[in-house]
């Protein structure tokens, strides 16, 4: 019994997932999501009592039509959203033409606004280069003005850098004059500083010279008051002698 009720479970879901619904009756019918998930849930309550009835078919058996069935469940929910997503695609082509339509309109007036701003922009263009030709001719005549005065203040500068030369010129040699005075006073100081060095080396050496002199002088009194001393000793004690002599 279990070998029979499975090949025809098997069948009933194939017959039942490739039946294709007719396109325009889906299209049109607004239930039939509705419809799919019934069958849905019909197929679950007869999948049910077939396995009721199949009690001895195999723990393998079962996995591989529970995994036939999601996947079933699986085609059948994607049905149902193709079904959803053909009826927002048609929505949008109506939102589509509708904004196809209001393009068309705000094309027609942007080109009215664009051709107002054009002939306004050449307007306006017309106004500023009239006004720049009038700003460049007050500019040019700015300019010219602007020339004369900076050769005019040149000129007159040119002539204050000659006599701040000139008198520069004359200050600096007045300062060359000065300094070549200031050397020779320098110079002349310096003579004299050498010949009072040298007076002062003379006097020290007349100095030394009349202290040798003086002390030779007073060395040789020294000596001559010896020698008269020895004399008048040599006199004193030598005079019975030199009178026995004289007379005999």
């Amino acid at each position: 019994m279990a070998v029979c009720l499975a090949p025809c479970y098997d069948a009933w879901l194939n017959a039942v997932v490739t039946a294709k619904p007719d396109a325009e009756h889906c299209t049109s019918c607004p239930t039939t999501a509705n419809s799919l998930q019934q069958l849905l849930l019909q197929q679950q309550q007869l999948a049910s009592q077939l396995l009721g009835l199949g009690g001895a078919v195999d723990v393998a058996e079962l996995q591989r039509q529970k995994r036939d069935t999601e996947k079933q469940n699986g085609h059948l929910a994607l049905q149902a959203r193709i079904i959803k997503l053909e009826g927002q695609v048609r929505s949008l082509q109506q939102e589509l033409d509708q904004n196809q339509m209001l393009l068309e309109s705000v094309q027609q007036r942007h080109k009215q606004d664009t051709e107002l701003m054009e002939n306004t922009h050449r307007a306006r263009v017309k106004l500023l280069d009239d006004s720049v030709a009038q700003r460049e001719s007050r500019a040019r005549q700015e300019c010219e003005d602007l020339a004369e005065h900076l050769a005019t203040v040149t000129h007159i500068a040119e002539q204050e850098c000659m006599k701040l030369q000139a008198q520069h010129q004359r200050r600096l040699a007045q300062t060359q004059q000065d300094r070549d005075r200031e050397v020779e006073r320098l110079r002349d100081l310096q003579s004299l500083f050498e010949m009072k060095k040298d007076h002062e080396d003379q006097v020290q050496r007349l100095k030394r010279l009349k202290d040798e002199e003086i002390d030779a002088v007073t060395s040789a009194t020294s000596q001559t008051r010896s020698l008269t001393v020895v004399i008048e000793q040599m006199e004193h004690a030598g005079g019975p002698f030199v009178s026995g002599g004289e007379h005999p």
